[in-house]
């Protein structure tokens, strides 16, 4: 399920704002003077999906309508420190909200709690550089909190890709080969080949395989043997295609936040190693540590590695004035970049900015907010 527009009256008692969400490329942007209410927003669909309760009930509105794809909404109206809440399926329920009672989420509806739990919203925050490190309570780069993240995700994939090479059902499957035959042409077999090479190269250059030289198979000896070698082959492609086919989600997403990343540095290379997570190095050679790296150079691998590794399919992204720590170069780039990350990760971004740069020239994906007089 995803939300299709948000849609607020009277905010500050003022403003009202329809904001459809662009459903194909999966990215809104959003922008306007200050003032209008692009922040409270952010605030007021984070605090309904949380949910906190406290947070919406300190944002003076009149109504509060988020729709979905699937023609579900939620319907909140603000009328005398009571919040009536509206859904699709259940129709009008009434909480109080003052001061010395908020709404506690075991108090929600059964069918408004399963609206609220079926979009996971991300907000990115501005000071995503610094985090509690996992074994103390000690302030760390976060940076190098994700390179050890990365080190782990690594190792789980590995894990379920177990050992790439032949089982010890190899034997059981060459002798039922002869009733179940895979009938590869020689052809066939040549391109299945060179493809499996294709990957192991690609997955050695992400960092998910040890650096090896991979030897070619002669296919003119192949065409030279009896039919034994040729089915030996065949069982040993399917082997390894699927277990180098555990790795096409991470290797794809690697290979999209190695792209951007070392598009954007222009001194640095980044990769990744198995054992390692991140590494960086200048371009003489030389390993820098992760804290190392600017400040903009650091927001970019923290948002990417969240976006890619951390979020979950079908969430919304808020982002406010991602400007904040970019160059202007890179603010050009960051829409592009986000339509990438959203085809491979399929999550919708909701981006707040007074940046003409970050809009760039896709106007066609923004909405402006206006006050009355306008």
């Amino acid at each position: 399920m995803r939300i299709k527009e948000i849609q607020v009256k009277k905010l500050f008692g003022m403003f009202d704002h329809r904001i459809p969400l662009n459903q194909e490329d999966r990215l809104t942007i959003i922008y306007g003077p200050n003032g209008i209410g692009k922040t409270n927003l952010f605030k007021l669909l984070y605090g309904v999906f949380s949910p906190n309760f406290y947070t919406i009930h300190k944002i003076p509105f009149e109504e509060f309508k988020i729709e979905f794809d699937t023609s579900d909404f939620i319907d909140i109206q603000n009328r005398d420190n009571a919040f009536l809440y509206s859904d699709s399926k259940t129709g009008i329920r009434m909480a109080y909200l003052d001061d010395k009672h908020i709404l506690k989420k075991s108090e929600i509806p059964g069918e408004l709690r399963k609206l609220l739990n079926s979009v996971k919203i991300h907000l990115i925050q501005t000071n995503r550089l610094q985090t509690k490190g996992r074994k103390s309570p000690k302030i760390v780069p976060t940076v190098s909190e994700y390179s050890v993240d990365m080190k782990e995700i690594i190792t789980k994939n590995l894990a379920l890709s177990s050992e790439l090479f032949l089982s010890s059902s190899f034997p059981v499957q060459l002798l039922l080969q002869e009733n179940n035959r895979d009938n590869y042409s020689e052809s066939e077999l040549e391109e299945k080949l060179k493809a499996l090479q294709e990957k192991r190269s690609r997955l050695m250059d992400a960092g998910l395989l040890e650096k090896e030289k991979i030897p070619d198979i002669d296919i003119e000896m192949v065409k030279s043997q009896k039919n034994i070698l040729k089915d030996v082959l065949a069982i040993y492609v399917k082997d390894i295609e699927r277990k180098l086919g555990t790795f096409d989600d991470l290797l794809a997403k690697i290979e999209l936040m190695k792209k951007i990343i070392n598009k954007q540095f222009l001194f640095k290379e980044f990769s990744i190693d198995k054992n390692k997570g991140f590494v960086f190095t200048d371009r003489n050679g030389n390993r820098l540590n992760p804290e190392d790296l600017s400040s903009g150079e650091q927001h970019q691998i923290v948002i990417l590695f969240e976006l890619l590794f951390k979020v979950p399919a079908d969430s919304l992204i808020l982002i406010d004035e991602p400007e904040l720590s970019l160059h202007v170069a890179w603010q050009k780039q960051f829409v592009k970049n986000m339509i990438e990350v959203s085809k491979l990760s399929k999550i919708d971004f909701l981006i707040a900015t007074h940046s003409p740069q970050i809009i760039h020239d896709r106007w066609d994906l923004t909405v402006e907010l206006k006050g009355d007089e306008e």
